[in-house]
């Protein structure tokens, strides 16, 4: 065999074997397609903008070089732009994470001041209902001590004394004053200044009535009668 021959022989196994080298890199290429795929839809264009970018860009370029049959060039590429896919991706969730996790903390934040505040304002509803409450018992005048003597003035009479309110606050109620007094008392009409009246008390209910039932139809206070 000529060295010629030999020559040509060599050239076309080379040929050969260089052709069974450059073949497309579509594992590669469909590997990185994917990465890129799951950062889209991690929304790493939004959240992870720049790395997002960067893996993009590398495999478009990585794409134009095997279009252009430049495998190798392509083959070497094509790793760096799933790597950046992968990183935008994860970045992408950690700061999707963080966010989440940020406006459930301001969620509960601004339920917490609402119901602070919805609690101060009933509280400062109870306080002002509990302050009206104490000014309307200021303004009601406290209830006459009832008394159990009273000392005759000049111009009383014994049914002016069972009207006073600290006796009985009831003019009908003057015999009671008389029974308990028919020991300085002869007449009701006649009483002084200066006597000293005992005023009964925890009377029942069937006595206060028969108290006024004579009142009614004693002679001595006509007025009282009327009444």
């Amino acid at each position: 065999m000529t060295a010629a021959r030999i020559g040509h022989l060599c050239l076309l196994l080379l040929l050969l074997v260089s052709a069974g080298c450059a073949r497309p890199p579509m594992d590669e290429l469909t590997s990185a397609r994917a990465a890129m795929a799951r950062a889209y839809a991690a929304g790493a264009p939004t959240w992870a903008e720049q790395e997002y970018l960067a893996a993009k860009a590398a495999l478009d370029k990585a794409e134009e070089l095997v279009s252009a049959r430049k495998y190798k060039q392509a083959r070497e590429l094509l790793p760096f732009a799933e790597a950046q896919a992968r990183l935008a991706a994860g970045q992408a969730r950690e700061k999707r994470t963080a966010e989440e996790l940020a406006r459930l903390a301001r969620e509960e934040e601004e339920r917490r001041l609402a119901e602070e505040a919805r609690r101060k304002q009933e509280e400062e509803r109870r306080r002002a209902e509990l302050e009206k409450k104490k000014a309307r018992a200021r303004s009601k005048p406290a209830p006459p001590k009832k008394l159990q003597r009273y000392t005759v003035a000049e111009g009383d009479s014994l049914p002016a004394i069972a009207a006073r309110p600290e006796v009985y606050g009831d003019r009908l109620l003057w015999p009671l004053l008389y029974q308990a007094n028919r020991d300085q008392l002869t007449d009701p009409r006649k009483i002084y200044p200066g006597q000293e009246l005992t005023i009964p008390r925890n009377l029942k209910s069937e006595e206060l009535e028969a108290a006024r039932l004579e009142a009614r139809k004693s002679p001595f206070f006509p007025a009282v009668k009327a009444d």
